[in-house]
């Protein structure tokens, strides 16, 4: 028996005519390819791969004389997506071979400045921006994150579109971390502003809180009217303070155990 083992998970690929009959080139190209492509394969993708930043995906299947394989094919386990100039769409499959019921995975790495959105045909789908990756999941009528739910969060460093929480809520950072605000953000104030409120002010390219009364600058344990400034580093925790803001253009870092904590009944949002 001569086998030669599949690139990423050494499953066997077969050399035709080793073993009793012809089924050789059928199994490796149909069954064994494909568990390769499913479990760790990636389907890498730049601006080339799409036409009028469109790409529908589609799941293929392999014969005796090819795998059958495309840069379309959907099955692979990770779309790794490069080199975009626009925002894109991808639409994935819905169903399986004769309309049976489906269900799909992917992790999907947004390498590029602009947004990947994945959808069913027909449906809207799930936009993942710029320089981010999500889990996305197909729940039986359309492509959603997979994540609905979070109840707390240890976090390194972030990178924040948009995060709007109610109630009481508590980020910490386990180690040395930094929220990021990405370019173009804008600021957005859901509701009456509560005490405990935080914000991005896009106008002046600041952080704010919201002291019960104003908006302000934002500062340390020991601050009374601290404004965050270029690489401002915090040590134990947020203080909202009333204040003029002021340029805040590079990341606010906090040092380990640092935690954001929101009132009972406030919000926080970052944009």
């Amino acid at each position: 028996m001569a086998i030669t083992p599949s690139s990423l998970l050494y499953l066997p690929i077969i050399t035709t005519g080793t073993e009793p009959g012809v089924w050789g080139s059928e199994i490796n190209n149909g069954l064994t390819q494909y568990l390769d492509i499913a479990v760790a394969g990636t389907l890498s993708l730049t601006q080339s791969s799409f036409t009028a930043n469109a790409l529908t995906l589609s799941n293929t299947a392999g014969s005796s004389s090819s795998t059958g394989i495309t840069t379309s094919t959907a099955q692979y386990a990770i779309l790794s997506i490069n080199s975009l100039t626009a925002n894109v769409t991808i639409t994935a499959p819905s169903s399986g071979y004769g309309g049976a019921t489906y269900s799909k995975t992917y992790y999907v790495i947004n390498g590029s400045n602009f947004t990947v959105t994945i959808k069913a045909s027909g449906l809207t789908g799930v936009t993942i921006p710029a320089n981010t990756r999500a889990n996305v999941v197909f729940n039986g009528t359309d492509y959603v994150s997979a994540q609905s739910y979070l109840p707390s969060a240890t976090i390194g460093s972030a990178t924040i579109s948009t995060l709007a929480t109610d109630g009481t809520s508590t980020v910490t950072f386990g180690g040395t971390g930094a929220i990021t605000v990405p370019v173009g953000t804008t600021a957005q104030e859901p509701g009456t502003p509560s005490t405990g409120m935080l914000r991005f002010n896009s106008t002046i390219n600041s952080f704010e809180g919201y002291n019960g009364s104003s908006w302000g600058g934002i500062g340390g344990a020991a601050a009374s009217n601290a404004i965050f400034v270029n690489n401002q580093t915090i040590a134990t925790s947020y203080t909202f303070a009333s204040g003029t803001s002021g340029s805040s253009t590079g990341p606010i870092t906090l040092a380990s155990g640092a935690v954001i904590t929101v009132p009972s009944g406030g919000r926080w949002v970052i944009l």
